[in-house]
């Protein structure tokens, strides 16, 4: 299950990065350490709006129409720049090869962390984690947004649900089962948080890019 969603979060990415590429490409990684997270937000948030308009349903099509839509739009802009693109590739290969490194580093420390710790309803270890899953199904079987309350029938939720509905997004295209997708998400923004951090980092220094990317992104998620 780690790996499958591992490799969802990456498809998402890759049909981003062009458009990513076309925005960032001047930062360190030429725009991949955020591509999953620009593709992310660009396939759910499509499908949020529609649901919450009521034109479109919280629906894995809808998801991946989206995907397919920011897709087909990633490959018209590498036909069209084949030749740049080529020469970024070769030119940069290594800052992806370190950047994705540092990435599934930090999501393979995470998934051990959540391995040793699984617990998603224990009074202190949990913390608000049982509210969070109520939500988090409640999310993923509303038709129509805002989500149905959990805790309250015949009511919806009044309250921030936007980051589950990310990880719910996700869900829905993996197929994982929702408990184990939780514990993956955190596994996930874990490491998207500490790509984020490394590229920035990165990207001010000049000289020892990767090392001040590294303790930019170790001092955002660890210390």
């Amino acid at each position: 299950a780690a790996i499958w969603w591992w490799l969802v979060a990456t498809v998402v990415g890759l049909v981003a990065w062009p458009l990513a590429h076309r925005l960032l490409g001047g930062l360190w990684g030429g725009g991949w350490p955020l591509a999953r997270v620009i593709g992310l937000a660009l396939v759910a948030y499509p499908v949020w709006l529609g649901a919450s308009l009521g034109v479109t349903g919280n629906s894995v099509w809808a998801l991946l129409g989206a995907l397919g839509l920011l897709a087909l739009s990633g490959i018209v802009m590498l036909v069209r720049r084949r030749q740049a693109w080529r020469a970024f590739l070769r030119a940069r290969w290594r800052e992806i090869a370190l950047a994705e490194a540092a990435a599934l580093a930090a999501y393979l420390v995470w998934t051990g962390v959540r391995v040793l710790n699984p617990d998603l309803w224990h009074p202190w270890w949990g913390g608000e984690r049982p509210m969070e899953m109520g939500f988090f199904l409640a999310v993923l079987k509303s038709g129509r947004f805002p989500p149905y309350d959990p805790f309250y029938a015949g009511g919806y939720i009044n309250y921030y649900y936007y980051g589950l509905y990310l990880v719910a997004a996700l869900t829905k295209l993996s197929g994982i089962r929702p408990e184990v997708a939780f514990n993956l998400a955190l596994s996930l923004f874990f490491s998207l948080t500490f790509s984020s951090a490394m590229v920035l980092g990165a990207s001010l220094v000049r000289g020892r890019a990767v090392w001040a990317g590294l303790a930019s992104a170790v001092l955002v998620t660890v210390l």
